[in-house]
């Protein structure tokens, strides 16, 4: 998330321990989408979901069913896109070309590789647009004084 929000890398992982809400905003071909992004498992009534897992470490990707069927117990069916993140790292130990029910994207979030793919996505989905694009967002001219 704070890739997107700030363009910051953060090197260190740790795990959520607390419910965080950070909103993000892209602005596309048909208006600005906002997304409420909820950085913990357990949303009830979500709109759509990713999952992440991270490609160099096998033991995440096993959780992914599990991960699954919770959201769709909270959610019912919801979008849904997997993600393999680290895909710039030599030591990949999950290799995965199909996944059954759930679109897949390779991910970089320290290279900014494909990072928006997922968002994309999911915005297509909410919206029923498969035409829906990203696009920069505007720039404002200050009023002058």
């Amino acid at each position: 998330m704070k890739r997107h929000l700030t363009g910051e890398f953060v090197n260190e992982y740790n795990p959520t321990t607390e419910m965080v809400v950070q909103p993000l905003d892209f602005f596309t071909n048909r208006g600005q989408v906002e997304f409420d992004c909820w950085d913990f498992s357990g949303n009830i009534g979500g709109d759509c979901t990713i999952i992440m897992f991270d490609v160099t470490d096998s033991v995440t990707h096993e959780f992914v069913p599990a991960w699954q069927k919770e959201i769709h117990w909270l959610c019912d069916d919801i979008p849904t896109i997997l993600c393999g993140n680290k895909v710039d790292m030599n030591n990949q130990q999950v290799n995965v070309r199909e996944v059954e029910n759930l679109q897949y994207c390779e991910i970089s979030v320290k290279s900014n590789y494909n990072i928006e793919k997922p968002f994309l996505y999911l915005a297509r989905m909410l919206a029923g647009d498969p035409g829906l694009q990203f696009v920069e967002a505007p720039t404002y001219t200050p009023p002058e004084v």
